[in-house]
């Protein structure tokens, strides 16, 4: 199946439009995003931009939600299921609107205050510019030429490095034709959530490790401006999970190299 990304869908896109769209912020709950994504489903619209923004949100609020209540296992698979949405509403697969309610019926077994919590993101325009499709296409170019199309385990910082993350991953597997790839998520924001590591539960480290057999590591984040927070990242994943491999860094803005702009 062909990957058609939804970010270049937006490129081709009124340039105002997207203007307007980085100047906004959102403020829901994960109940609505999910909501929002199935009604723009079911009126068979040919595009809309809440399932280019949506997805990442969903993902942000469960791993919020997880690293809330760290004595909890539930919310370890909730996260591996909204990646698993994640990735599923940006290929366009069919079965997107059934995967959404199975994952409110899961939330609503034992953790239903997650589909009312707040989920606020601010603006972020230096992330939304790293989401260029261009970048991502560029990072999976690259990726393609550093593993030779091998199968690779891609950990995505979050937030920022969610969506580009998906974007760049899903044009590796396509490109490649390699589609037995893992992609998951890792929150790691020094700067605005004061992170000192990567927010791993010793049960994710043993899950990504089982992952991570016979596959190359990589490590993703959308921008990089000094470079702090990709060495962290990399420190932390081969000395705490992969001391035995080698791991790649990946970023589709580099401050220091290039700088495309999005809009």
């Amino acid at each position: 199946m062909t990957y058609n990304s939804l970010f270049d869908k937006i490129l081709k896109g009124d340039p105002s439009f997207r203007k307007d769209l980085v100047q906004q912020q959102y403020f829901g709950s994960l109940e609505n995003v999910l909501s929002e994504i199935e009604e723009n489903l079911i009126s068979s619209k040919p595009y809309n931009i809440n399932l280019a923004l949506h997805p990442p949100r969903i993902i942000r609020a469960v791993i919020d939600y997880k690293i809330e209540n760290p004595f909890q296992k539930e919310p370890e698979i909730l996260l591996r299921e909204a990646i698993q949405l994640g990735l599923d509403v940006y290929k366009g697969n069919s079965n997107v609107i059934e995967e959404i309610k199975q994952l409110k019926e899961n939330i609503e077994k034992n953790n239903d205050e997650l589909l009312k919590k707040t989920l606020e993101q601010p603006i972020d325009k230096l992330s939304w510019d790293a989401t260029n499709p261009k970048l991502s296409k560029r990072t999976a170019d690259e990726l393609i030429k550093e593993t030779k199309g091998q199968e690779i385990l891609y950990i995505a910082l979050a937030h920022g490095g969610i969506a580009a993350g998906m974007d760049s991953f899903l044009r590796y597997c396509d490109k490649t034709n390699n589609y037995d790839s893992s992609f998951y998520v890792s929150r790691f924001s020094m700067q605005k959530l004061k992170d000192l590591k990567p927010q791993l539960t010793n049960t994710e480290i043993e899950y990504l490790q089982k992952l991570a057999i016979r596959k190359r590591v990589v490590i993703f984040d959308e921008d990089s401006y000094s470079g702090t927070t990709l060495d962290e990242a990399n420190y932390f994943f081969k000395t705490e999970v992969f001391p035995n491999k080698t791991i790649i860094n990946a970023v589709n803005s580099d401050a220091r190299i290039n700088n495309i702009k999005f809009l």
